[in-house]
């Protein structure tokens, strides 16, 4: 009686090509060559206390490599917070947003922007962000009163 032989083979998909990690779409198994870059532009902003400003970060996905980035920020000064952002798989560039409040530190300040996924070795961006302060308000007023009714006229 004839049998049947099943043969696997593993490490290779049948087109030749290196699979992905099972579970994990877009993750390439360790040692394939799989990389992020990540750009930033601007890559120096200014923010206003009170205010918010963006720049425009840039993925370039290699190595086979197709899953979602997320980044996120470090060394921000105080009062400055920058949201984490994730790019999606199949995306290539997010709007990061940075805000500063009405406290927040004046001066320039590097904050440092990094890539991180799922099979690839994170690699960060230095954005430079200089914090401005508000303006103020000043001068005098001058109020005129109306002597019959005591209103004051603008």
């Amino acid at each position: 009686m004839g049998g049947l032989a099943l043969a696997f083979a593993f490490g290779a998909a049948c087109d030749g090509s290196t699979p992905t990690t099972p579970g994990t779409p877009g993750t390439p198994p360790p040692g394939s060559g799989a990389a992020v870059s990540l750009s930033l532009s601007p890559s120096s902003v200014t923010v206003t206390q009170g205010q918010s400003s963006t720049t425009t970060a840039t993925i370039v996905r290699s190595g086979g490599f197709t899953g979602a980035v997320n980044l996120t920020a470090t060394g921000a000064p105080s009062g400055v917070t920058v949201a984490p952002v994730t790019i999606a798989a199949g995306a290539t560039t997010a709007t990061v947003t940075g805000a500063a409040s009405g406290g927040a530190a004046t001066g320039t300040a590097t904050i440092v922007m990094q890539a991180a996924a799922t099979g690839v070795s994170s690699v960060s961006q230095n954005l430079s962000v200089n914090v401005a302060p508000a303006p103020t308000m000043g001068g005098n007023v001058t109020w005129t009163f109306c002597a019959a009714v005591g209103i004051p006229v603008w």
